[in-house]
């Protein structure tokens, strides 16, 4: 018997009968092997009304019963999924388990949301720099791109693009990040498109879900596998409120060091 909702962070691995409402922010598809098409596992990340979050996922042989429920931005009820120790070295999350989906876990679709989709757990650049980041959790940031570099490389055999960029946060802290492959091509095609946000209206970013690295002693922020996703000038209420900052600033040149002085506190 499936008993009342409950909140992710009352889950455990005791019983199999429990059931959830969530959101589906982010959604990604695991290849077994990358030169082919089929799908081997599916891997989610879930929010509670009060911004818990959680790791699910599905094996190949239960895709064909969810595949096509499964979009960021639904509200979906889930019951009747196992719980199962989130023993992974990268911890997306910040929660001791995972959820797993079985043959008797039933998903309905409630609703599509929208500018509540995302669930940021932006990280201060001062708290990056100074590693009071958890360095083993993923974190979001929000900057305005101030420098990128573009170069190729061979990676496998193949060639694939690669980035450097840095942003900027409203307190002038500044870090940088070595973006690969899809990332690099998104945005390049973004600066052929709109600029480089140096002569015109500047670029943010939103980098969901980062990790920290370190080369040379020195953080640097970088994709988690596949959860990591990246947003160019997205039109949300934290980006529309850094880009009207940074407007000011590069409208009256004289005020700048007074408005770079407001952080953003989100």
């Amino acid at each position: 018997m499936v008993n009342r909702r409950v909140l992710l962070h009352e889950i455990s691995p005791i019983r199999k009968s429990w059931k959830i409402c969530v959101k589906i922010i982010r959604f990604w598809s695991i290849h077994r092997d990358y030169n082919l098409p089929a799908v081997g596992r599916i891997s989610m990340i879930l929010m509670d009304e009060n911004g818990n979050q959680i790791v699910g996922f599905l094996r190949k042989a239960l895709i064909s019963n969810f595949e096509q429920i499964f979009e960021e931005g639904s509200l979906v009820l889930i019951s009747n999924f196992e719980v199962v120790d989130n023993t992974d070295s990268n911890n997306i999350v910040n929660h001791r388990y995972k959820l797993a989906f079985s043959r008797t876990t039933r998903m309905k679709v409630i609703d599509k949301i929208g500018d509540s989709l995302y669930g940021f757990r932006f990280s201060h650049f001062q708290d990056f720099l100074s590693l009071k980041t958890d360095l083993k959790l993923t974190f979001d940031l929000v900057g305005r791109m101030i420098y990128y570099h573009s170069d190729d490389d061979v990676y496998g055999g193949k060639e694939r693009k690669k980035l450097y960029l840095d942003l900027q946060d409203l307190a002038g802290n500044r870090v940088s990040r070595l973006l690969f492959g899809g990332f690099a091509d998104e945005l390049s095609a973004y600066l052929g498109c709109h600029g480089d946000g140096v002569e015109g209206p500047c670029i943010v970013l939103v980098i969901r879900f980062a990790k920290v690295v370190f080369c040379g002693g020195i953080p640097y922020f970088t994709n988690c596998s596949l959860a990591t996703n990246m947003l160019i000038n997205p039109d949300l209420p934290e980006v529309s409120y850094f880009t009207g900052i940074y407007d000011e600033n590069d409208n009256d040149s004289d005020s700048n060091s007074d408005a770079c002085s407001d952080v953003l506190d989100f």
